[in-house]
Protein backbone atom coordinates (compact mmCIF):
# COMPACT_ATOMS: atom_id res chain seq x y z
CA UNK A 1 0.00 0.00 0.00
CA UNK A 2 2.93 2.38 0.89
CA UNK A 3 4.38 1.79 -2.81
CA UNK A 4 0.89 3.44 -4.20
CA UNK A 5 2.02 6.52 -6.20
CA UNK A 6 -0.62 9.00 -4.98
CA UNK A 7 -0.42 10.79 -8.98
CA UNK A 8 -0.84 7.25 -10.18
CA UNK A 9 -3.62 6.69 -8.76
CA UNK A 10 -5.63 9.74 -9.47
CA UNK A 11 -5.04 8.73 -12.62
CA UNK A 12 -6.12 5.51 -12.38
CA UNK A 13 -3.42 4.06 -12.92
CA UNK A 14 -2.89 -0.27 -11.63
CA UNK A 15 0.67 -0.52 -12.84
CA UNK A 16 1.89 -0.67 -9.14
CA UNK A 17 1.24 -1.17 -5.38
CA UNK A 18 -2.26 -3.06 -4.81
CA UNK A 19 -3.22 -2.93 -8.23
CA UNK A 20 -0.11 -4.60 -9.37
CA UNK A 21 -1.36 -7.68 -11.37
CA UNK A 22 1.71 -9.38 -11.04
CA UNK A 23 1.43 -9.03 -7.30
CA UNK A 24 -1.90 -10.29 -7.62
CA UNK A 25 -1.04 -13.34 -9.36
CA UNK A 26 1.73 -14.40 -7.13
CA UNK A 27 -0.06 -13.82 -4.11
CA UNK A 28 -2.71 -15.96 -5.46
CA UNK A 29 -0.59 -19.13 -6.61
CA UNK A 30 0.33 -18.86 -3.04
CA UNK A 31 -2.62 -19.34 -1.77
CA UNK A 32 -3.93 -22.23 -3.87
CA UNK A 33 -0.60 -23.69 -3.30
CA UNK A 34 -0.86 -23.82 0.77
CA UNK A 35 -4.21 -24.83 0.68
CA UNK A 36 -3.60 -27.48 -1.69
CA UNK A 37 -0.80 -28.62 0.59
CA UNK A 38 -2.78 -28.49 3.77
CA UNK A 39 -5.69 -30.23 2.34
CA UNK A 40 -4.14 -32.78 0.36
CA UNK A 41 -1.62 -33.32 3.63
CA UNK A 42 -4.40 -33.31 6.38
CA UNK A 43 -6.70 -35.67 3.93
CA UNK A 44 -3.35 -38.31 3.63
CA UNK A 45 -2.98 -38.05 7.43
CA UNK A 46 -6.23 -39.18 8.30
CA UNK A 47 -6.30 -42.37 6.21
CA UNK A 48 -2.65 -42.71 7.16
CA UNK A 49 -4.05 -42.98 10.83
CA UNK A 50 -7.08 -44.93 10.39
CA UNK A 51 -4.94 -47.54 8.35
CA UNK A 52 -2.90 -47.85 11.41
CA UNK A 53 -6.20 -48.15 13.81
CA UNK A 54 -7.43 -51.02 11.46
CA UNK A 55 -4.93 -52.61 10.02
CA UNK A 56 -5.13 -56.32 10.90
CA UNK A 57 -2.23 -57.43 13.39
CA UNK A 58 -2.39 -61.27 13.36
CA UNK A 59 -4.41 -61.31 16.80
CA UNK A 60 -7.89 -60.15 17.89
CA UNK A 61 -8.14 -56.55 20.01
CA UNK A 62 -12.08 -56.25 20.48
CA UNK A 63 -13.18 -57.52 23.67
CA UNK A 64 -10.13 -57.65 25.42
CA UNK A 65 -9.79 -56.25 29.02
CA UNK A 66 -6.75 -56.01 30.45
CA UNK A 67 -5.90 -55.74 34.37
CA UNK A 68 -2.27 -55.32 35.67
CA UNK A 69 -1.16 -57.63 38.21
CA UNK A 70 0.31 -56.60 41.34
CA UNK A 71 2.20 -58.28 44.10
CA UNK A 72 -1.16 -59.69 45.73
CA UNK A 73 -2.71 -60.75 42.97
CA UNK A 74 0.45 -62.42 42.17
CA UNK A 75 0.64 -64.53 45.21
CA UNK A 76 -2.65 -65.44 44.66
CA UNK A 77 -2.65 -65.62 40.44
CA UNK A 78 -3.83 -69.45 39.87
CA UNK A 79 -6.62 -69.41 42.44
CA UNK A 80 -7.50 -65.64 40.76
CA UNK A 81 -7.33 -66.95 37.56
CA UNK A 82 -9.81 -69.88 38.39
CA UNK A 83 -12.56 -67.15 39.82
CA UNK A 84 -12.67 -65.69 36.91
CA UNK A 85 -12.84 -68.57 34.24
CA UNK A 86 -16.06 -69.40 36.33
CA UNK A 87 -18.08 -66.13 34.54
CA UNK A 88 -19.79 -67.05 31.78
CA UNK A 89 -19.19 -64.19 29.94
CA UNK A 90 -15.41 -64.55 29.90
CA UNK A 91 -14.16 -66.66 27.31
CA UNK A 92 -10.59 -67.17 27.81
CA UNK A 93 -8.18 -65.55 29.78
CA UNK A 94 -4.21 -65.57 29.87
CA UNK A 95 -1.57 -62.92 31.01
CA UNK A 96 1.96 -61.79 29.62
CA UNK A 97 4.91 -59.83 30.22
CA UNK A 98 4.10 -57.25 27.82
CA UNK A 99 1.55 -55.58 25.48
CA UNK A 100 1.07 -57.46 22.70
CA UNK A 101 1.41 -54.22 20.30
CA UNK A 102 4.15 -52.61 22.36
CA UNK A 103 6.85 -54.48 22.53
CA UNK A 104 8.39 -57.69 24.58
CA UNK A 105 9.93 -58.00 27.97
CA UNK A 106 13.98 -58.00 26.22
CA UNK A 107 16.38 -58.66 23.63
CA UNK A 108 19.70 -60.17 23.47
CA UNK A 109 21.69 -61.80 21.03
CA UNK A 110 22.43 -64.91 23.36
CA UNK A 111 20.75 -67.70 21.28
CA UNK A 112 22.34 -70.63 19.71
CA UNK A 113 21.22 -73.06 17.73
CA UNK A 114 22.03 -75.89 14.96
CA UNK A 115 23.50 -74.36 11.91
CA UNK A 116 24.48 -71.34 13.30
CA UNK A 117 27.11 -69.40 11.32
CA UNK A 118 30.07 -68.41 14.34
CA UNK A 119 29.83 -64.53 13.38
CA UNK A 120 25.96 -64.44 13.04
CA UNK A 121 24.63 -61.99 14.96
CA UNK A 122 20.74 -61.69 15.87
CA UNK A 123 19.21 -59.26 18.22
CA UNK A 124 15.76 -61.92 19.28
CA UNK A 125 12.79 -60.45 20.88
CA UNK A 126 11.95 -61.90 23.55
CA UNK A 127 8.30 -62.33 25.77
CA UNK A 128 7.07 -64.26 28.93
CA UNK A 129 3.53 -65.26 28.68
CA UNK A 130 0.80 -67.96 30.05
CA UNK A 131 -1.49 -70.59 28.94
CA UNK A 132 -4.06 -69.92 26.58
CA UNK A 133 -1.81 -66.83 25.11
CA UNK A 134 -2.86 -67.85 21.50
CA UNK A 135 -6.68 -68.77 22.74
CA UNK A 136 -7.15 -65.95 23.86
CA UNK A 137 -5.63 -63.65 20.78
CA UNK A 138 -6.71 -65.92 18.15
CA UNK A 139 -3.13 -65.68 17.18
CA UNK A 140 -2.86 -68.57 14.74
CA UNK A 141 0.31 -71.48 14.88
CA UNK A 142 1.36 -72.34 11.49
CA UNK A 143 3.29 -75.26 13.11
CA UNK A 144 3.25 -77.50 16.29
CA UNK A 145 1.07 -76.73 19.71
CA UNK A 146 0.42 -74.33 21.93
CA UNK A 147 1.73 -74.15 25.66
CA UNK A 148 -0.57 -76.71 27.48
CA UNK A 149 -0.72 -77.83 31.31
CA UNK A 150 -0.76 -81.66 30.23
CA UNK A 151 3.34 -81.13 29.51
CA UNK A 152 5.08 -80.09 32.24
CA UNK A 153 8.11 -79.67 30.50
CA UNK A 154 6.92 -77.00 28.96
CA UNK A 155 8.67 -74.70 31.11
CA UNK A 156 11.35 -75.59 28.97
CA UNK A 157 9.94 -75.41 25.76
CA UNK A 158 9.22 -71.96 23.35
CA UNK A 159 7.57 -70.57 20.48
CA UNK A 160 8.84 -68.83 17.70
CA UNK A 161 7.48 -66.68 15.07
CA UNK A 162 7.98 -66.94 11.68
CA UNK A 163 10.43 -63.86 11.35
CA UNK A 164 12.76 -65.68 13.75
CA UNK A 165 12.85 -68.90 11.82
CA UNK A 166 13.47 -67.01 8.55
CA UNK A 167 16.69 -64.92 10.00
CA UNK A 168 17.91 -68.23 11.86
CA UNK A 169 17.58 -70.41 8.63
CA UNK A 170 16.12 -73.39 10.89
CA UNK A 171 14.35 -76.19 8.28
CA UNK A 172 11.47 -78.26 10.01
CA UNK A 173 12.15 -76.55 13.69
CA UNK A 174 9.32 -78.23 15.68
CA UNK A 175 11.21 -80.54 17.94
CA UNK A 176 14.10 -79.26 17.69
CA UNK A 177 16.60 -77.25 20.86
CA UNK A 178 17.90 -74.11 21.12
CA UNK A 179 20.76 -72.88 23.67
CA UNK A 180 20.19 -70.01 25.97
CA UNK A 181 23.51 -68.02 27.35
CA UNK A 182 25.56 -71.06 26.75
CA UNK A 183 23.39 -73.20 29.85
CA UNK A 184 19.86 -73.13 28.84
CA UNK A 185 18.32 -75.87 26.78
CA UNK A 186 14.94 -74.79 25.09
CA UNK A 187 12.85 -77.28 22.85
CA UNK A 188 11.03 -75.67 20.11
CA UNK A 189 7.52 -77.04 20.26
CA UNK A 190 5.38 -74.13 17.84
CA UNK A 191 6.13 -72.02 15.23
CA UNK A 192 3.40 -68.81 15.27
CA UNK A 193 2.16 -66.93 12.38
CA UNK A 194 3.80 -63.30 12.26
CA UNK A 195 1.92 -60.53 14.25
CA UNK A 196 2.73 -57.00 14.79
CA UNK A 197 3.86 -57.67 18.98
CA UNK A 198 4.91 -54.41 18.69
CA UNK A 199 2.90 -51.13 17.07
CA UNK A 200 2.92 -50.64 13.77
CA UNK A 201 5.97 -48.08 13.46
CA UNK A 202 8.32 -50.63 13.74
CA UNK A 203 8.37 -53.89 11.27
CA UNK A 204 8.24 -57.45 12.44
CA UNK A 205 10.90 -58.79 13.88
CA UNK A 206 12.14 -62.58 15.65
CA UNK A 207 10.03 -63.20 18.64
CA UNK A 208 10.92 -66.46 20.83
CA UNK A 209 7.90 -66.79 23.63
CA UNK A 210 8.72 -68.39 26.86
CA UNK A 211 6.02 -70.08 29.41
CA UNK A 212 5.80 -67.52 32.23
CA UNK A 213 2.36 -68.31 34.00
CA UNK A 214 2.90 -66.77 37.76
CA UNK A 215 5.19 -63.44 37.06
CA UNK A 216 3.56 -61.26 34.25
CA UNK A 217 2.10 -58.16 34.60
CA UNK A 218 -0.59 -58.40 33.22
CA UNK A 219 -4.34 -60.38 32.79
CA UNK A 220 -6.03 -60.31 29.51
CA UNK A 221 -9.57 -61.40 29.35
CA UNK A 222 -11.68 -61.93 25.95
CA UNK A 223 -14.77 -61.31 27.01
CA UNK A 224 -18.48 -61.37 25.67
CA UNK A 225 -19.92 -57.76 23.85
CA UNK A 226 -23.04 -58.55 25.98
CA UNK A 227 -23.40 -56.89 29.54
CA UNK A 228 -20.28 -55.73 29.91
CA UNK A 229 -21.00 -53.62 32.97
CA UNK A 230 -21.66 -56.93 35.20
CA UNK A 231 -18.33 -58.91 33.86
CA UNK A 232 -16.35 -55.88 35.20
CA UNK A 233 -18.01 -55.78 38.23
CA UNK A 234 -17.68 -59.39 38.64
CA UNK A 235 -13.95 -58.90 38.13
CA UNK A 236 -13.60 -56.02 40.55
CA UNK A 237 -15.58 -58.12 42.81
CA UNK A 238 -12.63 -60.85 42.49
CA UNK A 239 -9.66 -58.47 42.15
CA UNK A 240 -10.90 -56.97 45.78
CA UNK A 241 -11.15 -60.13 47.54
CA UNK A 242 -7.21 -60.84 46.79
CA UNK A 243 -6.29 -56.77 46.44
CA UNK A 244 -8.09 -54.22 48.89
CA UNK A 245 -6.44 -52.01 49.62
CA UNK A 246 -5.31 -50.99 45.48
CA UNK A 247 -8.32 -49.36 43.59
CA UNK A 248 -9.39 -51.35 40.80
CA UNK A 249 -8.54 -50.63 37.40
CA UNK A 250 -9.05 -52.08 33.86
CA UNK A 251 -8.95 -51.08 30.21
CA UNK A 252 -9.78 -52.49 26.59
CA UNK A 253 -6.65 -53.50 24.55
CA UNK A 254 -8.53 -51.92 21.20
CA UNK A 255 -8.66 -48.30 22.91
CA UNK A 256 -5.06 -48.58 24.24
CA UNK A 257 -3.39 -49.52 20.77
CA UNK A 258 -5.69 -46.38 19.50
CA UNK A 259 -3.13 -44.41 21.92
CA UNK A 260 -0.48 -45.20 19.79
CA UNK A 261 -1.24 -43.30 17.37
CA UNK A 262 -2.14 -40.35 19.23
CA UNK A 263 0.80 -37.95 17.57
CA UNK A 264 -0.30 -38.86 13.80
CA UNK A 265 -4.09 -37.79 15.21
CA UNK A 266 -2.97 -34.62 16.41
CA UNK A 267 -0.82 -33.71 13.13
CA UNK A 268 -4.05 -34.73 11.16
CA UNK A 269 -6.16 -32.59 13.27
CA UNK A 270 -4.07 -29.64 13.01
CA UNK A 271 -3.46 -30.30 9.20
CA UNK A 272 -7.30 -30.05 9.14
CA UNK A 273 -7.67 -26.70 11.18
CA UNK A 274 -4.74 -25.28 9.04
CA UNK A 275 -6.00 -26.48 5.95
CA UNK A 276 -9.81 -24.72 7.01
CA UNK A 277 -8.15 -21.39 7.55
CA UNK A 278 -6.63 -21.47 4.76
CA UNK A 279 -9.44 -22.10 2.53
CA UNK A 280 -11.26 -19.47 4.02
CA UNK A 281 -8.54 -17.07 3.39
CA UNK A 282 -8.56 -18.06 -0.12
CA UNK A 283 -11.81 -17.52 -0.45
CA UNK A 284 -11.39 -13.80 0.63
CA UNK A 285 -8.71 -13.06 -1.32
CA UNK A 286 -10.53 -14.30 -4.16
CA UNK A 287 -13.34 -12.59 -3.16
CA UNK A 288 -11.40 -8.79 -2.79
CA UNK A 289 -9.20 -9.40 -5.67
CA UNK A 290 -12.12 -10.35 -7.94
CA UNK A 291 -14.32 -7.65 -6.38
CA UNK A 292 -11.40 -5.12 -7.32
CA UNK A 293 -10.61 -6.06 -10.67
CA UNK A 294 -14.12 -6.04 -11.82
CA UNK A 295 -14.22 -2.13 -10.21
CA UNK A 296 -11.00 -1.27 -11.77
CA UNK A 297 -12.85 -2.82 -15.44
CA UNK A 298 -16.03 -1.68 -15.50
CA UNK A 299 -15.35 0.66 -18.61
CA UNK A 300 -13.90 -2.19 -20.26
CA UNK A 301 -17.08 -3.78 -19.22
CA UNK A 302 -19.23 -1.38 -20.36
CA UNK A 303 -17.56 -0.93 -24.11
CA UNK A 304 -17.89 -4.96 -24.19
CA UNK A 305 -21.70 -5.03 -23.82
CA UNK A 306 -22.32 -1.97 -25.85
CA UNK A 307 -20.78 -3.93 -29.06
CA UNK A 308 -22.76 -6.97 -27.99
CA UNK A 309 -21.06 -9.11 -25.76
CA UNK A 310 -22.74 -12.02 -23.90
CA UNK A 311 -23.02 -12.34 -20.68
CA UNK A 312 -20.86 -15.20 -20.84
CA UNK A 313 -17.88 -13.74 -22.56
CA UNK A 314 -17.75 -11.49 -19.68
CA UNK A 315 -17.86 -13.66 -17.10
CA UNK A 316 -14.85 -16.28 -19.09
CA UNK A 317 -12.93 -12.93 -19.04
CA UNK A 318 -12.08 -12.92 -15.20
CA UNK A 319 -12.55 -16.89 -15.00
CA UNK A 320 -9.87 -18.13 -17.29
CA UNK A 321 -7.19 -15.19 -15.74
CA UNK A 322 -7.49 -17.20 -12.34
CA UNK A 323 -8.05 -21.10 -13.67
CA UNK A 324 -4.43 -20.12 -15.57
CA UNK A 325 -3.49 -19.72 -11.68
CA UNK A 326 -5.15 -22.47 -10.35
CA UNK A 327 -3.60 -24.63 -13.01
CA UNK A 328 -0.03 -23.48 -11.91
CA UNK A 329 -0.55 -23.89 -8.36
CA UNK A 330 -1.60 -27.26 -9.11
CA UNK A 331 1.38 -28.12 -11.04
CA UNK A 332 3.28 -26.59 -8.21
CA UNK A 333 1.62 -27.65 -5.17
CA UNK A 334 0.99 -31.26 -5.71
CA UNK A 335 5.00 -32.29 -6.54
CA UNK A 336 5.82 -30.60 -3.01
CA UNK A 337 2.78 -31.98 -0.98
CA UNK A 338 3.86 -35.03 -2.87
CA UNK A 339 7.26 -35.10 -1.55
CA UNK A 340 6.83 -34.07 1.60
CA UNK A 341 3.92 -36.95 1.88
CA UNK A 342 6.46 -39.81 0.94
CA UNK A 343 9.26 -38.48 3.28
CA UNK A 344 6.77 -38.66 5.89
CA UNK A 345 5.34 -42.03 5.34
CA UNK A 346 8.85 -43.52 4.75
CA UNK A 347 8.80 -43.54 8.70
CA UNK A 348 5.84 -45.83 8.76
CA UNK A 349 7.10 -49.44 7.61
CA UNK A 350 3.02 -50.21 7.17
CA UNK A 351 1.82 -47.38 5.11
CA UNK A 352 -0.97 -46.06 2.52
CA UNK A 353 -0.98 -46.04 -1.16
CA UNK A 354 -1.05 -42.57 -2.39
CA UNK A 355 -3.59 -42.31 -5.37
CA UNK A 356 -3.72 -40.38 -7.70
CA UNK A 357 -7.58 -39.03 -6.08
CA UNK A 358 -5.81 -38.25 -3.33
CA UNK A 359 -4.47 -35.39 -4.67
CA UNK A 360 -7.23 -34.44 -7.24
CA UNK A 361 -10.48 -34.27 -4.96
CA UNK A 362 -8.74 -31.35 -2.94
CA UNK A 363 -8.07 -29.35 -6.10
CA UNK A 364 -11.24 -30.30 -7.63
CA UNK A 365 -12.62 -28.94 -4.17
CA UNK A 366 -11.12 -25.38 -4.28
CA UNK A 367 -11.81 -25.31 -8.05
CA UNK A 368 -15.61 -25.40 -7.51
CA UNK A 369 -15.22 -22.90 -4.28
CA UNK A 370 -12.87 -20.60 -6.35
CA UNK A 371 -15.57 -20.96 -9.43
CA UNK A 372 -18.78 -20.48 -7.45
CA UNK A 373 -17.25 -17.11 -5.96
CA UNK A 374 -15.86 -15.90 -9.10
CA UNK A 375 -18.99 -16.32 -10.79
CA UNK A 376 -21.28 -14.69 -9.12
CA UNK A 377 -18.84 -11.83 -8.24
CA UNK A 378 -18.32 -11.64 -12.96
CA UNK A 379 -22.31 -12.00 -13.20
CA UNK A 380 -22.25 -8.61 -10.86
CA UNK A 381 -20.22 -7.02 -13.47
CA UNK A 382 -22.70 -8.15 -16.39
CA UNK A 383 -25.80 -6.18 -14.15
CA UNK A 384 -24.49 -2.64 -14.41
CA UNK A 385 -25.24 0.06 -16.45
CA UNK A 386 -22.99 0.76 -19.26
CA UNK A 387 -24.69 3.98 -20.59
CA UNK A 388 -24.39 5.08 -17.05
CA UNK A 389 -20.92 3.98 -16.32
CA UNK A 390 -19.44 5.43 -19.35
CA UNK A 391 -21.20 8.81 -19.01
CA UNK A 392 -19.78 9.17 -15.46
CA UNK A 393 -16.17 8.47 -16.99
Amino acid sequence: MSAVMPSENMKGSTENGMGSSRLKQIMVIIQFITSIVLMVGSYAVYNQVKYLQNKDLGYTKENVIYVPINKNIRKHFDSFKNELSDHSNIISLTSSSSFPSQGYVFSNNLWDWSGKEPDYDLLVHNEFVDFDYFKTFEIELKEGRSFSTDFPSDTNAVILNEKAVELMGLDDPVGKTMLYDGESIFTIIGISKNYNFRSLHSEIGPLVLFLNPTDNNYLWLKVNSQDFESTISFIEQKWKAYNPENAFWYNFLDQQIKKLYENEKTVGIVLSGFSLLAIILLCLGIFGLIGYSVTQRYKEISIRKIFGAETSTIIWLFTKEYAKLMLIATAIGIPVINYLLQEWLRSFPYRIDIRIFVFLLPVLILFIISMLIIYSQSLRATRINAAETLRNE
